[in-house]
């Protein structure tokens, strides 16, 4: 019981600077590293860990899924910038 509370602390030491930051794209990353861990889990209380096909195509799906949205919010984030500073797109 000691280790989870140790463990729980030095998570929120971590992650909870990152809520100030829902602008950038730190939250959607720590949501990707997260996502990843929680896969890693969950198989691992399913007992199909052993499988390590099924274990590096659930981690890698589950982390890509959130870096998806972090490049989402990257994307976001420059064209408020472009926008502020008074580039257009020329096409």
């Amino acid at each position: 019981m000691k280790k989870r509370i140790i463990t729980a602390f030095g998570m929120a030491v971590v992650f909870v600077p990152v809520l100030f930051f829902t602008d950038t794209f730190a939250l959607p990353l720590a949501c990707a590293v997260l996502s990843g861990f929680a896969a890693y889990e969950i198989l691992d209380c399913c007992g199909i860990r052993k499988n390590i096909h099924m274990t590096v195509f659930s981690v890698l799906f589950a982390a890509l899924n959130g870096s998806a949205e972090a490049a989402r919010v990257a994307m976001r984030t420059m064209s408020k910038v472009k926008r502020k500073v008074g580039f257009t797109d020329v096409r």
